[in-house]
């Protein structure tokens, strides 16, 4: 079974409980808490990240139990699964949006009972109790003076791959990096696709691209997955004069791709996933002085000994 099949199991295994116990709270035998993660989904590699590295974080924590829930990238759903896990009896919600507008409602009515953690993007809004996750206008911004730097004095073009369009966090990252492009006229940003995140929604628009017009001498994407998507893309219509810059960095993906010459560069950016979990128990233990935002400033990666 994959890893969206075992969250779908862990969440249906939950809801049976809760039904089976009426409206009594279900049993927290062996667990002193229960936290309930409602993800945007399990399909986007950063997602699917998160989720393992936030199951192998919780077993330091033997009196902790987590229950997730998928809202495979539909906001209204992930409003009802948020209703469900505060049903469910969870002490406290990590929540990773799918979009930065559409959970207001669910968030506020969650607090009133819950401590809630927003990871990874933000959300419209102050109905949470602490966020945790990257800078993404710096990752952007940083991101766009690299390109420069790369293309040089004479400039070139860039084409940018944005994660989904409704996401704070690819807003942001898209605000940074045509704040470093306004710097720098001799780079000229020929458009944006929009990837959702998704590798092969990267290749397929990259190869729509590349049909229609002349490729860019420079491919920036929002994540290492989507740049590798527009990386396959390239490699099928045999395009090998461009240069691929990703965001992510983590060690199976990211710096694989940019060790092995697929991407020119990527930067790291620390999920937050084992920072959510420690602090989601500092909250629960009664911790009067938690931060209302943990925010990571991205590392920019090159290759092993490369600044």
């Amino acid at each position: 079974m994959g890893r969206k099949g075992i969250a779908a199991v862990l969440t249906a295994l939950a809801l049976l409980l809760a039904a089976c116990a009426g409206t009594r709270a279900p049993e927290k035998t062996g667990y002193e808490y229960v936290v309930g993660v409602s993800q945007s989904n399990l399909i986007e590699p950063m997602q699917i990240a998160v989720h393992d590295q936030m199951q192998t974080h919780a077993r330091e924590y033997p009196d902790l139990r987590l229950v997730f829930a998928d809202a495979v990238g539909d906001s209204g759903r992930q409003a009802d699964d948020i209703r469900q896990l505060v049903g469910l009896d969870a002490d406290l919600l990590i929540v990773t949006p799918v979009n930065a507008v559409d959970l207001g409602e669910a968030l506020a009515e969650a607090r009133k009972k819950v401590p809630v953690i927003v990871l990874g993007s933000k959300i419209d809004g102050s109905d949470y109790d602490m966020f945790i996750g990257p800078d993404d206008y710096e990752v952007g911004y940083q991101s766009g003076q690299r390109v420069a730097e790369l293309l040089g004095a004479d400039g070139g073009t860039v084409l940018e791959i944005s994660g989904q369009q409704g996401s704070l966090r690819a807003q942001q990252i898209s605000a940074g990096f045509a704040g470093a492009l306004a710097q720098r006229p001799e780079v000229r940003l020929l458009g944006t696709l929009d990837g959702e995140w998704l590798r092969d929604t990267a290749e397929r628009r990259m190869k729509d691209s590349l049909l229609q017009s002349a490729p860019a001498d420079v491919v920036f994407a929002h994540s290492d997955a989507m740049a590798y998507g527009a990386w396959r893309a390239a490699q099928d219509f045999r395009v090998d004069n461009i240069r691929f810059f990703g965001v992510g960095g983590q060690e199976d993906e990211g710096k694989v791709w940019v060790d092995n010459g697929i991407l020119t560069s990527t930067f790291y950016c620390n999920t937050g996933s084992a920072e959510a979990i420690d602090w989601a128990l500092k909250i629960l233990r009664g911790v009067k002085d938690a931060p209302r935002e943990l925010v990571f400033e991205p590392v920019y990666y090159a290759g092993a000994g490369k600044k």
